[in-house]
């Protein structure tokens, strides 16, 4: 951890995942898939945008898809969608 110079922190919710800091501040995290992804997937890396307000950022009028309407797991308020060309990625409320 010193080498990256961050930090990590496990999330008290039940949920096996932590978020990863950099001076202090949330830029990414890490969990165990669950238990209903087949086995035979891998595990992955995802991307995330951090936006203010995860509702708001649902803006299929711009040629979005949603693939998981908004929900509110442990992590923050999220939805993930695919953008025109069919490349997934997830919104995520953040506190400035």
């Amino acid at each position: 951890m010193k080498v990256f110079g961050y930090t990590y922190d496990p999330l008290r919710s039940g949920f096996p995942c932590a978020t990863l800091k950099v001076g202090g501040r949330v830029v990414g995290g890490i969990g165990q898939l669950s238990a209903d992804v087949p086995q035979e997937v891998p595990a992955y890396w995802g991307t995330y945008f951090g936006v203010a307000d995860t509702d708001e950022a649902v803006a299929v009028e711009l040629g979005a898809a949603v693939v998981r309407a908004a929900q509110n797991p442990p992590y923050g308020r999220s939805a993930q969608l695919t953008d025109h060309q069919g490349m997934p990625f997830t919104v995520i409320s953040v506190q400035g």
